[in-house]
């Protein structure tokens, strides 16, 4: 037996601790070894992107591809990324943060310290807030429901082709498309798999994210390249998390 725990943020897997959150890391002591602590049982830590297109890429639309991105669209912006069959890494462990790559020189300041990170304006989060203000600019929308906002409703109003919603969400997947765009241009996947709350907004994200990587990317790269809405349901991050568990294990036999 094991326990494997996906989570947010920075995972320095050799240390066991969560750098982005680092109230996690009882004094002295990772938050990976406090766990193997109270359960004497061997613990595996990952990054909840990672896991996620780990997920994809064994069980979900990433099945066969050998170079795929999953993007994860919820309280923060991630991309998993996998490239020759295997989880990309890179040298600390930290691939894949799109979330923190800036697309506005003088925009909010993002939760890492920067300004005009792409988690301000694509997040899950970040989509509520600028809704909420559209919608007190616009003053046709009841008080009450614009302090009340969250992202389940701000689905509901999309799907509803809410005029309003409906621009925001696209503005959102266009942005987010730039910035596969660059990514894509560097890595040449395969497949994009969106994942996370917004992919709940299906056509509605991915159709502006398309727009984008045929905007900003070359012709050659647009060949092999498609981008589907997961299949999963949600459940990629635990079926990647079992995945690394049990990939793990194997390794120490």
């Amino acid at each position: 037996m094991a326990i494997g725990i996906a989570m947010p943020g920075l995972i320095d897997e050799q240390t066991g601790k969560n750098l982005t959150y680092p109230k996690l890391n009882i004094t002295g002591v990772s938050f990976k070894e406090w766990i193997k602590h109270q359960f004497s049982l061997p613990v595996f830590l990952i990054n909840d992107t990672k896991a996620t297109v780990l997920g994809e890429s064994r069980f979900g639309r990433g099945q066969g591809s050998k170079h795929m991105f999953s993007l994860n669209i919820d309280w923060g912006v991630g991309l998993g990324i996998v490239l020759n069959g295997e989880v990309f890494q890179g040298a600390s462990g930290f691939a894949g943060e799109l979330g923190h790559i800036q697309v506005e020189a003088e925009g909010q300041r993002c939760y890492c310290g920067k300004i005009g990170c792409l988690d301000t304006i694509t997040s899950a989060p970040a989509v509520v807030r600028r809704i909420q203000k559209r919608m007190k600019e616009d003053k046709s929308y009841p008080d009450q429901e614009v302090a009340e906002l969250a992202i389940d409703r701000v689905l509901e109003l999309a799907r509803s082709k809410d005029p309003l919603v409906s621009q925001v969400i696209y503005d959102t997947g266009f942005q987010l498309g730039k910035g596969l765009a660059t990514a894509i241009t560097i890595l040449n996947p395969e497949i994009i798999i969106i994942d996370g709350i917004l992919a709940q907004a299906g056509a509605l994200i991915t159709k502006p994210i398309e727009e984008a990587i045929e905007m900003y990317c070359m012709r050659a790269f647009l060949d092999k390249i498609r981008v589907e809405v997961t299949t999963l349901d949600g459940n990629a991050k635990w079926m990647g998390t079992h995945a690394y568990v049990m990939e793990n294990i194997l390794n120490l036999l």
